[in-house]
């Protein structure tokens, strides 16, 4: 009863587990007996695929032993594994009623767990990375400065666990407004890299509309990939949302802003902002303001242009200005103290 998107240790193992602390309760075993047995029950359920449990009843007498084995891919684990011996026949019945109602318990938790809002499940996934970032960070700090670069280079926590876990989420609720969360994680951890033409598609079917796009589209500004370009532009002509579509055509502007190849696509790109999107803010930027005063300043203060007069004091306090310099070599001394 695995459910989809989940793993064996996920759903399966905390049931065996919880069986495991209501049987050694109730026959009165040392606590420390539970450690040992949820390792080596853990190990083995990493190792295998469980279909089937039993627990195989061997010896003579009154003495029986517990062996847990998966009956299509195992053979039997030495009830050495466990330490554990049952010395009466009623202690069997009373496992085997724990195991009925735990497995039972597990169905109904994993019907209901199909339906459970997947936010949680992308909140927690992400909140883990997020605690290995900050655990990876204090080691940093706590290193002398000249071992952190290395130390930090070699040993960042790469996102691919979350992008794995967060897509196996996704895969399963590709409608649900949670996904776009994980999506928009995912391109800002990767920077767009860990989007593919799936999870494109999924953006386009489901949220192209939504406000949150826009932050999607700024992550994949620097992209290479041509699927994310595409999804720019599919984003820039198509959303319903206007602040979404500006803010997509800006993203597609910066990507290429540096590009002399692409010079008139970028000045057509800007142009078209400022032209339709006067009052566009990203991140708290007036762009299309930003983009205007910018294109004048190329303009006025192009090479071969006659700089325009700053007025100003030098370093002993003397007023001073450019026009002064004028025919005269001037040294620049550009500096900085942090």
């Amino acid at each position: 009863f695995t459910r989809p998107g989940r793993s064996i240790e996920d759903d399966i193992l905390p049931l065996i587990k919880f069986q495991n602390r209501l049987f050694l309760m109730i026959i009165g075993f040392d606590p420390a007996l539970d450690e040992i047995f949820e390792e080596d029950i853990e190990n083995f359920c990493v190792r295998g695929r469980i279909a089937n449990l039993s627990w195989i009843q061997s010896g003579h007498g009154q003495d029986r032993d517990f062996k847990l084995r998966d009956v299509k891919d195992w053979s039997p684990i030495p009830s050495s594994t466990f330490g554990l011996t049952c010395p009466n026949q009623w202690l069997m019945k009373v496992r085997d009623i724990l195991l009925t109602f735990t497995l039972a318990l597990g169905t109904s938790l994993a019907q209901v767990g199909t339906k459970a809002d997947p936010g949680k499940k992308i909140q927690a996934i992400i909140a883990g990375h997020q605690k290995t970032m900050n655990e990876f960070m204090e080691k940093v700090r706590a290193l002398p400065r000249d071992k952190q670069r290395d130390f930090y280079q070699s040993g960042y926590p790469k996102p691919d666990e979350a992008v794995s876990a967060l897509s196996a989420v996704i895969d399963a609720n590709p409608k649900d407004p949670a996904t776009l969360d994980a999506l928009a994680w995912i391109a800002a951890s990767t920077r767009g890299n860990g989007l593919d033409a799936k999870d494109f598609a999924n953006l386009e079917k489901n949220f192209l509309d939504h406000e949150k796009i826009g932050e999607v589209a700024l992550t994949l500004a620097y992209s290479q990939n041509a699927e994310a370009q595409s999804f720019l532009t599919t984003v820039s002509e198509k959303s319903k949302s206007k602040t979404v579509r500006g803010t997509a055509l800006y993203a597609r502007a910066v990507g290429i802003e540096r590009d002399k190849s692409k010079a008139g696509e970028y000045d057509a790109l800007t142009r078209k902002i400022i032209a339709d999107y006067p009052d566009l803010e990203v991140r708290n930027r007036k762009v299309a303001v930003a983009l205007k005063a910018k294109k004048e300043a190329h303009v006025k203060f192009a090479i071969g242009k006659e700089a325009p007069e700053i007025i100003g004091k030098d370093v002993d306090g003397n007023e001073m200005k450019l026009s002064d310099y004028k025919g005269k070599i001037v040294v620049l001394d550009f500096w900085g103290d942090w």
